[in-house]
This record gives structure tokens, sequence and C-alpha cells, in this order.
């Protein structure tokens, strides 16, 4: 982890390491003093001294500084190498060692500064990422938003769209011939009695128990989405056609299949009726119904639902054969297309 690379290494782990590096670094350097016979031979030190402000922390730097400069000094004194202490070499010794141990801390402190950039850098990231994922959810249910619609599900729908229209997916042989996205808008009845009775608070429990339920009778990779108020849209895709209804049926099955119970302790029996439709609503022209206007037809679906009854799902089908099949007649057209039977067939699910 970031964090952890940029903590100084502590304990006797850190001071071994410390001590080894030196220790090596010491017997090198005395070896190659006898050998060439030259001050400038120690400027090899740097490379221990900087090691160590990079590893350990940048006040190590100036203790392996100070620990190569004098073992090494009280070393030579006693040895007879009288050119390694004499003033001038003390004197370039000393300079040398404090610009070594000077680099050392400035590399760290370099290395502190990119990890700790690097790890704000992180936690911004990580925060504009709940940021934006907070903008994408309803704060009441937990459900996705309209925002989300806009953003992924449209992208969504456009994706399976192409993928059953191009003939390199046919290719593939991927099974898409019977499978459709199914899209439902569910609408609470009479929401408005239960927040009038049981107040706001009523209100909100009873939408946060029909989005659970919603969300526990379809398939995990299924989106229901806060549509407004008390309206839901559910997002199945690649469903087999033959099994719409059966999804609808259980959407309703699982919101009216025990009340609700409030937090003053007060029973309430919900329903929902829902609008469905799915994607494409021609085959053989699988972009003349645009996924706006498929939501706008599950829409007009839902409203004679609550029109005729509630407590059930109605679903736009359209025939191929009709005149609907013609590219571009549902342009401008939506409300005479709903009401022509020539065109679609809406069934009934209770």
């Amino acid at each position: 982890m970031v964090g952890a690379e940029s903590k100084i290494p502590n304990g006797w782990s850190a001071w071994g390491g410390f001590l080894a590096i030196n220790g090596v670094a010491t017997v090198g350097s005395i070896f190659l003093a006898h050998l060439f016979v030259t001050p400038s031979i120690m400027v090899v030190n740097a490379i221990p001294i900087i090691l160590c402000g990079w590893l350990y922390g940048r006040s190590r730097s100036f203790y392996a500084a100070l620990f190569l400069f004098a073992i090494p000094s009280v070393y030579f004194k006693f040895a007879g190498l009288e050119m390694y202490v004499d003033p001038k070499g003390l004197f370039l010794g000393t300079i040398s060692y404090g610009i070594f141990s000077g680099a050392g801390y400035a590399l760290r402190s370099v290395r502190d500064l990119y990890l700790k950039i690097h790890r704000l850098n992180e936690e911004i990231n990580t925060k504009n990422r709940e940021l934006r994922e907070a903008s994408l959810r309803d704060p009441l249910t937990e459900l996705h938003n309209r925002r989300y619609v806009d953003e992924f599900i449209a992208h969504l729908a456009a994706t399976f769209l192409q993928q059953i229209s191009t003939p390199e997916f046919a290719l593939r042989k991927l099974d898409l011939e019977d499978k459709v996205m199914l899209m439902m808008i569910a609408d609470i009845d009479h929401f408005k009695l239960i927040n009038d009775k049981h107040g706001h608070s009523g209100g909100d429990q009873a939408l946060v128990e029909v989005a659970r339920r919603i969300r526990s009778a379809v398939r995990f990779d299924d989106t229901v989405i806060r549509w407004g108020g008390e309206e839901f849209l559910v997002v199945c895709p690649m469903v087999d056609h033959t099994n719409a209804e059966q999804v609808i049926r259980k959407i309703l099955e699982g919101v009216r299949s025990a009340p609700v119970v409030l937090a003053d302790g007060s029973e309430v029996m919900i329903t929902i009726s829902v609008g469905a439709i799915w994607l494409p609503v021609l085959r053989g022209h699988p972009y003349a119904v645009s996924f706006d206007k498929s939501i706008m037809l599950a829409d007009k679906a839902l409203y004679d639902a609550k029109e005729h009854g509630r407590n059930h799902g109605r679903m736009v089908v359209a025939w191929e054969d009709g005149r609907a099949a013609t590219e571009g007649a549902l342009i401008g057209a939506l409300e005479e297309f709903y009401r022509d039977p020539s065109a679609c067939m809406v069934t009934k699910v209770y």
C-alpha cells in the first residue's frame, strides 16, 4: 500500500539494515583506501549515505555520514594513514559527507512528497468515485436514479440493439434470437392515500419496502431505478421473450404478497401497476423505436393499467406483419401506434 511505503522503518530491522549497510561500506572504504591510497576514493561512500536516507528516513543520511566519517577516521589515525586525517583531509571529508547526506535528505524528501501526493490523489479519486456513485443513486431507496439511466442504461440498450442487428454478432452464435431487453415502469397504487393516512414518513417506509421487494423479485444483473415519485423503472436485459409475462407477474406478486409493516406498527397492503415493453419493439427493424420512445410506450401501458383497475400489468407487443413494421411508422405517432390493434397487442398480466 502507498501509505505503508511512505513510513520510515523502525525497530531492530531498521537499525539492523542501517548498521549492515554502513558496516559493509566502512570495510569497503578502508579496503579501497589501502588499495588506491588517495582521499578521493572516499567519494564511494556517497552511495551508502544516500541509500540510508532513501531507505530509512531523511535523518538517517546524516547518521550514515557521521558513521562513515568517524569510524574510518579513527582507523586511519591508528593505522598511520595521515593523509586521511590531516586538517585538509578532515575539512574536505566534512564538506563532502555533508553534501552526500544533504543529497540523501533531499532525495528522501522528494520520495516522501511524491508518495504523499500519490496517496492524496488516490484519496481524491476515491472520494470522486463515491460522490459520482452517490449522484447516480436515490438517497431514500438506494436504487439508481434517472441520471443513471441517461448515462448507462440507454448505452446498454444501444449496445444490445447493435448486438442483435450486426451480422458479425450473429456469426458468433450468441443465441440472441429470442432474447429481448424487457423494460417495465411500476407505480404504487393509491400512494397518496398512504401519505395522507400515515404521513410522509410512512410513505417513505412504503417506498423503501416496495423498492426492496421489486429488487428481490428480479435477477442480480437486472436494474431497478427510482424513476420519480412512487414510480420505478425495471430493466431486464437478455430475457427470453416467452418469459416476459412471468417476469412481470413475479414482480406484481412480490409486492402484494404480504402487507408492509410501518414503523408505527400498522400494516398496509400495497399493490403496483406495471406498464411493460421490450426492445427491440420491432425485431425486423431494431432501430425503428428508440429507447426513449419505448419508455414512453411503457408509460402509456402503465397509464391504462392505472385507469382500468390497477394491481396488474400491461405489456405492449408489436405485430411484426402489421403496418408498424414499416420503419419510421412510429415517429411522432406513439399514441396512434398504441391504440391501433393492427400495430400492436396490449396484453394484461395479473
